[in-house]
């Protein structure tokens, strides 16, 4: 039999439908209703579509409820006696149920349209559920999966999309690290933490309200977007939030934060608001008296001042600045020299730098190890 106009008209109708789908993501609920399907749908002669979604294992148990059917497409020509049934199983054992009514008075459907039914509500489902995992990978890449919660790649994209509508000196931004948290999961649990720490960031987030965001970068670190206007509000719960407890030793658990903020200038670009912020939260984690601070234009001084040498001194060492010289260690009673202490000192750029310079930095920059092991090598 060779292929009539309807047949063609169908198979351009058909391609139309999957290149349009093909660039759509998401796939919203009401796809089913763009023109590229509706007219498929009109040449199958199809009146109505319904659509059921459930698990397997409800189908062996016949559970239904809670389960009622979604039209997804009504011609309102549709004869409800009259109808296919199209099963399509995921891999998780997921079944959708397409439900497929013809239209009222016309002849029945050969089994050429049949097979063609059944080939349409498949394809449609396999771009469905490509679809889906297409927005589930970018959730993934966009959220911290175990507090369903944004992370630092959508705090970058929100900082990038305000700096770009100017309205970045309406809002602060702020890193915070959860004190001692690691002291809460190794007395109470892995378990009874998380439920604690989700406790807290909902605190956080009924303060914060509409009015901010919060983020998870890992661990029990996050980020916040907020207005300015809740400042003193959120600074207040960082510092100090009671969460009541089911634990019965002890019912109140006293949370607080050590949190640096950063209040954007509006001419501030994406890169200096996200370094800004992010130096923040290390200089507050270094506070021993106080839970939080203002990074401003002088700590960003003293802190670029801090990485450079920190960069100089790993250079230092390859060209070997570093000097070593001996204490000696003598016994008091005797004045016997039985022994010496070793010290390093840096000579660069003329100068001898002392190690209250340079030591702590190497220490925040994780480099220390490398200045162990040089004075090891030596001495």
């Amino acid at each position: 039999m060779g292929t009539t106009s309807h047949d063609k008209e169908y198979m351009d109708a058909f391609g139309a439908m999957v290149d349009e789908l093909y660039n759509i993501f998401p796939i919203k609920d009401d796809f089913m209703q763009r023109p590229e399907i509706v007219r498929c749908l009109q040449l199958l002669r199809i009146g109505k579509v319904d659509v059921r979604v459930y698990m397997k294992v409800d189908l062996l148990r016949r559970v239904y409820k809670n389960n009622s059917p979604m039209t997804v497409y009504d011609s309102v020509q549709a004869d409800t006696n009259r109808c296919l049934v199209c099963d399509q199983i995921t891999r998780g054992d997921t079944i959708a149920t397409y439900t497929v009514y013809q239209i009222v008075n016309d002849a029945a459907w050969n089994e050429e349209e049949i097979k063609r039914i059944q080939s349409f509500f498949h394809v449609l489902f396999l771009m469905n559920s490509r679809s889906n995992l297409v927005s589930l990978a970018d959730y993934i890449q966009n959220n911290d999966t175990d507090f369903d919660l944004p992370n630092m790649v959508s705090f970058m994209k929100d900082i990038d999309r305000m700096v770009r509508q100017g309205v970045m000196a309406q809002y602060g931004t702020a890193r915070f690290n959860i004190k001692d948290y690691k002291y809460i999961n190794a007395r109470l649990g892995y378990s009874v933490g998380t439920t604690i720490m989700k406790k807290y960031i909902q605190a956080i987030q009924e303060v914060l309200g509409e009015n901010g965001i919060i983020y998870r970068i890992g661990g029990d670190n996050f980020l916040v977007l907020f207005k300015i206007d809740v400042y003193e509000q959120l600074k207040n719960v960082l510092v100090r939030c009671v969460l009541r407890t089911e634990i019965t030793a002890m019912p109140e658990l006293v949370i607080s934060s050590r949190t640096g903020y950063y209040f954007p200038k509006g001419q501030d670009s994406l890169h200096l608001v996200c370094e800004s912020t992010h130096d923040a939260g290390l200089l507050a984690k270094q506070l021993k008296y106080e839970d939080y601070l203002e990074y401003n234009d002088e700590q960003r001084r003293q802190l670029s001042v801090r990485k450079q040498t920190a960069v100089e001194a790993v250079a230092g060492m390859a060209k070997e600045e570093f000097i070593v010289y001996y204490q000696p260690k003598m016994n008091s009673k005797t004045g016997e020299l039985i022994g010496a202490e070793a010290l390093c000192r840096w000579g660069h750029n003329g100068q001898m730098i002392p190690p209250s310079e340079f030591i702590s930095v190497l220490e925040q920059s994780n480099d220390i190890c490398q200045l162990d092991f040089y004075m090891l090598e030596h001495v």
